[in-house]
């Protein structure tokens, strides 16, 4: 992944995560990016100040799972403390307890319609977005700004950007 300066189009730093990163997630503060690393069960936790990753958060439905959950979508709860991950291969919602740094577990899975591919804004657990008219998967509820409506900052990863929480 590459850290880029938009305004000069260059990148400054590379920092290494795990296979096929595909979604970021910014926290409110801007001291962790989550990193969903799609070739993995893994969501990868970067401390923006230190520039480098400080986690590797399991999403799999049981730990030790052989790969294939395909974590690509991320959102946290209003209160930052539940990071909410689509398990496309697994037809299911991680529901991932962060509140301690280097402590996060899984607490429970949320069945969801075929390969899920988005996390509706996560207001709370109750899991009520919209659902799309072809699947019953989640359909995208964030675009390129944040459910505040601040801009989206790009953080230069292949295939994603960074969001606000």
């Amino acid at each position: 992944m590459s850290v880029v300066e938009v305004a000069r189009a260059r990148a400054l730093r590379q920092i290494k995560v795990q296979d096929k990163p595909n979604d970021l997630l910014l926290t409110r503060d801007g001291a962790r990016l989550f990193v969903a690393n799609g070739n993995r069960n893994t969501i990868s936790v970067i401390d923006t100040a230190r520039g480098e990753v400080v986690e590797q958060i399991e999403a799999a439905l049981r730990p030790k799972a052989p790969l294939g959950s395909t974590p690509n979508a991320l959102a946290l709860t209003p209160d930052g403390k539940t990071l909410l991950v689509a398990n496309a291969d697994n037809n299911a919602l991680a529901v991932i307890d962060i509140s301690r740094q280097g402590g996060s577990a899984a607490r429970g899975f949320i069945p969801t319609g075929w390969y899920p591919t988005a996390v509706p804004p996560a207001r709370d657990l109750g899991f009520t977005g919209r659902r799309s008219t072809r699947t019953s998967a989640p359909m995208a509820c964030y675009a390129a700004t944040g459910h505040d409506g601040r801009a989206g900052r790009y953080l230069g990863c292949p295939s994603a950007y960074a969001r606000y929480a």
